[in-house]
């Protein structure tokens, strides 16, 4: 089961959102905290009024990037913010772990990358130099990488 934010889901996933956004905002830089415009819940608000499937895009986005960033976290501060999520009803960081990195996980299977949401997960992965990653699997990422990008850029140049 992967992260999918729909009409029907989006309250449920933003009210996840605020509590994994409020663990996460502690860590940015003061330049980006010391002004409220900044916090992600507000820029979700602002691209509400722009786009409904712009803000259903950014919320998706933005909690895989918060959740891909749990494996740097200590213990007590997954368990607290576990605490926070079980007392609204909301899923467990380890739901929210298996909804982001299912897609690697099958990307793993297959050896393709099918769209462009896996890749950038595969390449955030890639790049994060502390993942769990065999060298194996890691490989297996990289060439299913390469042939996407070389796949992308054949279908631009028949564009033209």
């Amino acid at each position: 089961m992967s992260l999918s934010i729909n009409k029907a889901n989006y309250e449920h996933f933003k009210e996840v959102a605020r509590i994994v956004f409020d663990e996460v905002w502690v860590d940015l830089p003061s330049a980006l905290t010391s002004d409220p415009q900044y916090h992600p819940m507000n820029v979700l608000a602002a691209w509400e009024l722009k786009s409904p499937a712009l803000a259903r895009r950014g919320l998706k986005e933005g909690l895989r990037d918060a959740v891909a960033s749990f494996h740097h976290w200590p213990a007590d501060r997954l368990a607290r913010l576990d605490e926070r999520l079980r007392a609204k009803d909301l899923p467990a960081v380890a739901k929210l772990r298996a909804m982001v990195l299912d897609p690697v996980k099958k990307v793993l299977k297959r050896g393709v990358i099918k769209n462009v949401d896996e890749f950038y997960l595969i390449k955030e992965i890639l790049d994060d130099g502390t993942s769990d990653l065999a060298e194996s699997e890691r490989s297996i990422l990289q060439e299913a990488m390469f042939k996407f990008e070389v796949k992308a850029r054949q279908e631009m140049k028949s564009k033209r």
